[in-house]
């Protein structure tokens, strides 16, 4: 057993500045592939005892530091302390993000990678009152980390702030969609009937701050986006299409007159370069039974002929809005340390973009508890999922996503595969039956 003797960032006058600077200097961005002294220690010396034991590597190291110095380091900029923290997301058995925890101490595991292309992998503990443990990081040779090449995040280089509603932001989405818009043929693969059904009704963005209702026919066949999200425990106070607001909506309504999540789905929309939005609640006339009935039915068709989808992940009703100011975006980006020559990363970027996202199980967001979402999910081409953080108090909110992500068929071969067309007839049904509200 060995015990490390460096520390994590933390307030000392020579460690990076935290996100939060003092008003009036540059806005903090998060530099990929930085490395606080105590992760450079810990990577040091797991790689010379790989090459003393080679195979036969075991050991457990402790630290002088707790989980929660780990946490702050990663918010400080340290790209390996990110990943770790990230590490332990996907423990069930307790919230890794509750002040309960934030004290107990932090140590480490080195084990051979056997079968893998990896050096070796190391895995972090935290032990207290109780203890957890998060998954193994494995440790590449420089460059050789077997990254999935069209993997969206993997592959962005530009350093990022903590405002996913930034222009930096808005610039990455929009190369990963033209990527997936010319170079994925699955993403384009749309049935005939997918290509010709649209919608009823769009909303028309004019380069103002107003929108119009219309029918379709006037977008005369350009793309439109669609949004996801959660209508909320009141949904009488989300903005309605009914028989009495129609003119009002078709004479066009000023931003203002939207809450949050939908103003921040029009300026992703217009951001992106589109013109047409379509919105369930604005699009779909609620007061009229045949209406509903006849979109309804051909919802899955709706997301799947959109150019992509919109999807308010951590909003639970329509007042929370899309993006979030506490980003994080080293922690599923590799680490690529140059010096000591090797890459730090997850096995399977697809898994980390789950847990960022919490598409199920333990600390799931607000949208991925809704019974539509999995037609919204399974339908749509393309996902640009604007994260937005809830606040505390729900156990949804102990683990929130911070960032925008994406995906598509290309890029997440399991959303298409053979079979799709059984599926998509049975999400189909789903759309006009009575079990569209919950999960369970």
């Amino acid at each position: 057993m060995r015990t490390l003797a460096a520390l994590p960032f933390g307030p000392a006058a020579s460690d990076p500045p935290p996100p939060d600077a003092a008003a009036g200097t540059a806005p903090f961005r998060y530099e990929p592939h930085v490395l606080c002294p105590a992760c450079r220690e810990l990577l040091t010396l797991a790689l010379e005892l790989q090459r003393q034991r080679g195979a036969q590597l075991s050991e457990y190291i402790e630290t002088a530091y707790d989980y929660g110095q780990l946490c702050k380091s990663a918010e400080r900029g340290c790209h390996v302390c990110a990943l770790l923290q990230a590490s332990m997301w996907t423990t069930p058995r307790i919230i890794v993000d509750d002040a309960r925890v934030r004290d107990w101490a932090v140590s480490f595991t080195f084990l051979p990678a056997t079968g893998r292309e990896a050096l070796l992998l190391i895995t972090i503990e935290c032990s207290g009152a109780g203890s957890m443990r998060g998954y193994s990081l494995p440790v590449f040779p420089l460059n050789d980390a077997g990254l999935t090449p069209d993997y969206p995040v993997y592959n962005t280089k530009t350093s990022l702030g903590k405002n996913t509603g930034d222009e930096e932001t808005f610039d990455i989405a929009k190369g990963w969609l033209q990527k997936c818009l010319k170079e994925h043929k699955m993403c384009g693969e749309n049935d005939d009937e997918a290509r010709v059904v649209r919608p009823r009704r769009l909303l028309h963005l004019d380069d103002g701050d107003s929108i119009k209702l219309v029918d379709s026919g006037v977008a005369d066949g350009q793309e439109y986006v669609a949004l996801s999200h959660c209508w909320g425990r009141h949904p009488e106070h989300v903005p309605r299409l009914v028989r009495e607001t129609e003119a009002k909506l078709r004479a066009g309504v000023e931003l203002s007159f939207l809450p949050k999540t939908f103003q921040h789905a029009v300026l992703t929309t217009k951001k992106l370069g589109f013109r047409f939005l379509w919105i369930d609640s604005l699009c779909i006339v609620q007061d009229s039974t045949d209406d509903w009935k006849d979109q309804a039915k051909i919802m899955a068709l709706v997301y799947t002929n959109s150019v992509l989808t919109i999807a308010a992940l951590k909003s639970s009703g329509s007042t929370e809005g899309c993006f979030t100011e506490e980003r994080n975006p080293l922690r599923l980006r590799p680490c690529v340390s140059e010096d000591l020559g090797v890459t730090v990363s997850s096995w399977n970027p697809g898994r980390l973009w789950e847990v960022e996202v919490n598409t199920s199980g333990y600390g799931a967001s607000p949208l991925h508890s809704r019974a539509w979402v999995v037609q919204e999910r399974y339908s749509a081409p393309a996902r640009y999922c604007m994260a937005r953080t809830v606040s505390t108090g729900s156990v949804a909110a102990r683990n929130p996503p911070r960032r925008i992500t994406a995906t598509c068929h290309g890029t997440m071969s399991l959303i298409r595969r053979p079979g799709c067309s059984v599926w998509k007839s049975k999400i189909q049904a789903l759309s006009v039956s009575q079990q569209t509200n919950r999960l369970r």
